[in-house]
Order: C-alpha cells, then sequence, then structure tokens
C-alpha cells in the first residue's frame, strides 16, 4: 500500500526529486519513527509505529496526502531509510498493515508527543473535542522534568520506559489509547488487547477490601462529584471511572469501562433477582439495544451500560450522568437487573455497617419569599413552595434535599431547610369541612412524615 506525502523538508524534496511523492506506507512509517524516536527501544518504536501507520492512513484517505512537517502531521526524514536506524524498520515490518480502530472507525488523530511530565492532557482539554481514547490520566513511567509537546496521547519518553520495563507494544497502545484495537488493513480482521494487556503493569494488582471501597464511593455522592465522560479523577468521574479510581486509590486495579468489568473483572455475576447483593458488589444495567463494544457483539450477554455500586441498606451509589452527577439511588430500581462481585475484592461489610440517608421533617425558612422546587440538584424550577411549609426529606445529594410538594417530586437547596427537631411543635393547618372518617386517615399520614398532630376541628 502506498501513500502521498507532501514535502516541507529540503532534504526530502532532494531525496524524491519532487514536492512531493508516493511511497510504500511501511517505508513511510520507518522514516517517522526514525525521524521522531529512532533511538528508542523496539517495543516503544512498534507503538509508534502503529500510531504513524494511522495517522498517515487517515490523513491519506480524507485529504489525499499527509505533510512531513511534525508542526502539521508528522515528522518524516528520507535521510534516515538507512541501516543506522534498523530498529525503526524492524517496527514497521513486524507492525505491517496495524492501525488502531475505536468503535468501527479509525482512532484518529492518533496524537503522541515528546513526554508529558507524568501526566497525559485529554483531547477535550487541549482542543475541544472529547475521544474516549485521548484522555487525562497519570503516566508513571513518564518522569521528564520538562515537558515537550501537547501531552495528549502517547508519550514518546514514557513508551520507551515502559518497554525498558518489560511492556510489550501492545501494552503500551492500550495504556496510551484506551478503548481502541488493532485493526489489519490487509485482513480486515480486529485484533483486541487480552486480559493481561488490558491490566496495566505499573499497577500492582491487590485484593482490597468492601470496607475500603465504600466510603470513596459515599464521599463521591456526599461531595457531589461531577460526570465527566471518560474522568476517572477526584470530583470528575463517569459510572466506571469512578470504580477505576477507587480500585486505584487503594493501589489495585480495575479496568474503565462497564462491560469489560461485567465480562472479565468479575468472580460471581448474573441477575439481581438471583444474586444476594451485599454492599461492595458492583450492580448493571443491562440493555439489549445491540450497542455494546465491537469486540463483544454477539456474546449474549448484552450491553451493560451503566455501573453502581451498593453500598448497603438498599443504596447504591453511582455517577449518574452530566446533568445529576454523583447520588444514591435505590438497589430495587428496576434500571438494576445485573450485580456480580468483583476481582480483586474481599466482601467484609453487612449493612448495619452502611449508615444509609435517614429521611427526616424540615421547615422552609427562606429569609424571605418561597424556595424553589427543581427537577434536579441546580435544574430545572418546577414549583415553589411558601415559607414555613413542612416537608418530608426523603433523600440528600450534595447541597440538595430531595422532597415532594403538590404532586411535585423534586430537589430544594438545604439551605433553606430546617430540620424539625421536637415532635411536638405545633402547626395551625387549616382543614375544610371532611367526614370524621377521614380525620384518621390524616393522622396517619402526618405521622408517616414524623409529625405528631392533634386536629381540634375545623370551621
Amino acid at each position: 500500500m502506498k501513500i502521498r506525502v507532501n514535502f516541507t523538508r529540503d532534504e526530502n524534496k532532494n531525496y524524491f526529486g519532487s514536492d512531493s511523492a508516493e511511497i510504500d506506507l511501511d517505508t513511510y512509517v520507518w522514516g517517522v519513527c526514525a525521524s521522531e524516536c529512532g533511538g528508542a527501544s523496539l517495543e516503544a518504536q512498534k507503538a509508534l509505529a502503529v500510531a504513524a501507520r494511522t495517522n498517515g492512513y487517515y490523513k491519506n484517505k480524507k485529504d489525499g496526502a499527509i505533510s512531513d512537517s511534525s508542526a502539521k502531521a508528522q515528522a518524516f526524514r528520507a535521510s534516515r531509510l538507512t541501516d543506522a536506524y534498523k530498529v525503526s524498520k524492524q517496527a514497521a515490518e513486524e507492525t505491517s498493515n496495524l492501525i488502531l480502530y475505536c468503535n468501527k472507525k479509525i482512532a484518529e488523530p492518533c496524537a503522541f508527543s515528546s513526554n508529558n511530565g507524568g501526566r497525559t492532557a485529554s483531547s477535550q482539554s487541549r482542543w475541544g473535542g472529547y475521544r474516549s481514547f485521548l484522555i487525562e490520566q497519570d503516566d508513571p513511567y513518564d518522569n521528564a522534568s520538562k515537558i515537550t509537546g501537547h501531552r495528549i496521547g502517547l508519550s514518546q519518553f514514557g513508551a520507551n520506559n515502559r518497554a525498558k520495563a518489560g511492556h510489550s507494544f501492545k501494552q503500551i497502545l492500550n495504556f496510551y489509547y484506551p478503548t481502541t484495537y488493532l485493526h489489519n488493513l490487509s485482513t480486515g480482521e480486529d485484533i483486541y488487547f487480552d486480559d493481561k494487556e488490558e491490566e496495566d503493569k505499573d499497577m500492582a494488582v491487590e485484593t482490597v477490601k468492601a470496607s475500603q471501597l465504600i466510603p470513596i464511593f459515599k464521599e463521591a455522592v456526599e461531595e457531589h462529584w461531577e460526570y465527566v465522560e471518560g474522568g476517572h479523577s477526584a470530583g470528575s468521574v463517569d459510572c466506571s471511572g469512578l470504580f477505576y479510581y477507587a480500585y486505584k486509590k487503594l493501589g489495585s486495579y480495575m479496568y474503565q469501562g462497564s462491560n469489560t468489568i461485567y465480562r472479565k473483572y468479575t468472580v460471581e455475576r448474573g441477575k439481581k433477582s438471583e444474586i444476594n447483593v451485599v454492599p461492595g458488589m458492583a450492580v448493571f444495567v443491562n440493555k439489549d439495544d445491540g450497542r455494546e463494544p465491537d469486540r463483544y457483539l454477539n456474546d449474549g450477554i448484552g450491553n451493560m451500560s451503566h455501573i453502581g455500586m451498593y453500598v448497603g441498606n438498599g443504596l447504591v451509589a453511582e455517577a449518574k450522568g452530566k446533568k445529576y452527577g454523583c447520588v444514591y439511588s435505590n438497589l430495587s430500581d428496576k434500571k438494576w437487573s445485573y450485580a456480580a462481585k468483583l476481582k480483586y475484592t474481599i466482601y467484609d461489610v453487612d449493612n448495619a455497617d452502611v449508615p444509609a440517608f435517614i429521611p427526616f421533617v424540615g421547615e422552609v425558612t427562606t429569609n424571605s419569599g418561597s424556595l424553589n422546587l427543581r427537577d434536579a440538584p441546580s435544574g430545572a424550577k418546577i414549583g415553589s413552595i411558601p415559607k414555613g411549609t413542612i416537608l418530608n426529606i426523603t433523600d440528600q445529594n450534595g447541597e440538595w434535599y430531595r422532597t415532594s410538594y403538590n404532586g411535585l417530586t423534586g430537589y430544594v437547596s438545604t439551605k433553606y431547610i430546617t430540620k424539625v427537631e421536637s415532635e411536638e411543635k405545633a402547626y395551625t393547618v387549616k382543614l375544610y369541612p371532611v367526614p370524621e372518617s377521614k380525620l384518621n386517615a390524616i393522622k396517619e399520614y402526618a405521622s408517616s412524615l414524623g409529625v405528631t398532630c392533634s386536629i381540634e376541628g375545623a370551621d
């Protein structure tokens, strides 16, 4: 296979005798590896070779050519197509026809830079476009004191250190470009990274306890961490990223991706109704919509589209979505249809060890006017509640209480709710004439709210 390369370097113009030329794709990759990281170890150069081939192939398919300039694309130097760079040539040959795919499409741009100083940057933070395989994450193998480049994707410095530590080019690619897989241009075959390659070697897979995990999930909810797609850092996570973060914080490992977690990181799993769910177990939303990742198509399991952790007393901690952030939901919710115990985990907690939110009766204590009832924390206004109204507070999400008023269920700011400490506080309620038989029902309803009342009558 040949691609066209447009030349900006005089050495390339002189070598080929023109401003552009059609070059064998593997020869082009050889020249890129030699130019970008010609002194690196073989496995590091093989990883870069796949990235370079992906970029070269994509640019030719899209624009009809790729530049030899690192400022515009990636560096290519014909003067280095010599035996002095035979490792670069070997890297190109041993990865021939391999490019990176993500969700049936070319993983573009397959970005790389010289180093990242210990942490990669996401494409979203630098360029404004989210890509699941170009995320922000710690890179312990890049300890360069000075950052060179945009820090997105593969670090040449980090890749070389990983290769020296025994990592294969697949392991290197899987770390720097998560959610991708290899695609063979010649045969059309998709090649997925196997289990051992999914587990990054720089993390010691230590066993953790549910009693250690649960406080982290509770913290995420109580501090109302935001939902960021692909996120796995304190304060910013997606549903599986919260698991990744918690296990990593405890020195262990969990893959980021609910479909893979269910299939490859569970030791007991099945329908929730058929499993004894204990605190620390994962629960899943299973959608039979045919949208499972390519690698799991038609395996009979379906799309495990969402994951949360059961923390006890009927509560699931989950990173629900951008609108909600990290919240509690009920284990009894129909959406939680599957459950599983996870690898590397000891289940040492019973329900009594995990206090749930305790509903209480609160009074609206605004300075003046009414309190807004919203459809979600910081959401849209759906109603107004007068000052002095007594409410049944059923849940808390960060700085928001969940309650119901006039048939509407929503959220109110915790700043303007005062807990009614005494059940004997008197409230004057005007009742329209009702039959005697209804008075007991009213008393029972008040009791269900935690309020003891006496009804003196109605005019």
